[in-house]
């Protein structure tokens, strides 16, 4: 349904945007775009919108390649972080815009009322936005965009300005919506939180190029690199090399169940997989309660290291479960 192939974008400052970007989603999903800020999350939703132009490479919507077509021949619906609703409209119509000429009067009615119904607002279909809190704005708006049957709907940040239980509330909302109405939604975000909530599929960038695409527990607990493991929470980093099967790190060695190429790695395990009481001796031990959890801070020889665990009480040795290791080897 959406296929981006080789897109670059350079500003006029001579700033790359985007570096020979591919994309391909073919089933209706809830798609999710995250990374750091200036990565080229907004830019790239920009550029399937239509409202800027990529320098090279084909963006194809539903099998028609759209580089040229205006933004509103595109079959997109567009919502953004603010709004921008019409003051002169009630929300009823303001829901219905641009739906006149593709639908009959009672089917529009009754779409709308639908959609509004399982966003929460259809007893604010005769208010104006005027009358309208933060959050029932971002409703409307919302429902304008799916209210469209369009081929792809993009949002870009829509609960950026929301407080935290109005964020929760909406999430819930789009995630209902989406499978009720096997929508395609493409959505940006750099709230790690709202990424896992929502998505089917996570589309993890940095500097202007896609790194991972995968399910949000594949890019949690198999992170491609480095950068998308300490991306998505805490993660221990450790350096070593393999040999004959032994990790050495710190003056210890871990055996691992199934071959790698000996040589320099880089590997790395969460802090709540390290299990309290094991072979491996640490030492300077500091506990902070994190409310949920307690978090402990200790040295292997030199080598600080993060452990999470539920319980207070103290220890003096852990255990590394090699099945939660994530190693990424170094060219020689």
């Amino acid at each position: 349904m959406l296929k981006l192939i080789d897109i670059d974008k350079t500003y006029d400052n001579k700033i790359k945007a985007l570096k020979k970007l591919n994309l391909q989603l073919e089933i209706p999903q809830l798609a999710v775009i995250i990374g750091p800020s200036g990565c080229g999350k907004t830019t790239l939703m920009r550029l399937i919108a239509g409202l800027e132009k990529c320098d090279q490479g084909q963006i194809i919507i539903n099998g028609k390649t759209v580089n040229e077509l205006a933004p509103s021949l595109r079959d997109i619906s567009f919502v953004f972080q603010d709004p921008s609703l019409f003051a002169h409209m009630n929300c009823f119509h303001n829901i219905a815009y641009g739906n006149h000429a593709t639908m009959g009067k009672d089917q529009l009615r009754s779409r709308v009322e639908k959609i509004a119904r399982m966003l929460g607002i259809a007893n604010l279909l005769d208010r104006y936005p005027s009358s309208l809190s933060g959050g029932q704005k971002q409703r409307v708006a919302i429902a304008r965009a799916i209210c469209k049957p369009s081929k792809l709907i993009l949002m870009d940040e829509p609960f950026n300005n929301l407080d935290a239980q109005l964020k929760q509330s909406l999430i819930k909302d789009i995630r209902a919506l989406q499978k009720e109405l096997n929508l395609m939604i493409l959505y940006v975000t750099h709230d790690r939180k709202e990424a896992f909530e929502l998505a089917d599929t996570l589309i993890v960038m940095d500097q202007g190029e896609i790194v991972q695409i995968a399910k949000p527990s594949a890019v949690y607990h198999q992170p491609i690199n480095p950068f998308v493991a300490s991306f998505f929470g805490d993660m221990n980093f450790f350096e070593g090399y393999i040999k004959n099967k032994g990790l050495y790190f710190a003056d210890q060695c871990i055996q691992l169940s199934k071959e790698y190429e000996d040589g320099k790695v880089t590997f790395a395990i969460r802090p709540e997989d390290i299990v309290k009481n094991g072979p491996i001796k640490i030492h300077d031990v500091q506990r902070q309660d994190r409310g949920n959890y307690f978090l402990f801070i200790a040295k292997i020889n030199d080598q600080t290291v993060m452990i999470k665990d539920a319980s207070d009480d103290f220890f003096d040795s852990i255990a590394i479960p090699i099945k939660k290791l994530i190693i990424w080897q170094k060219n020689a």
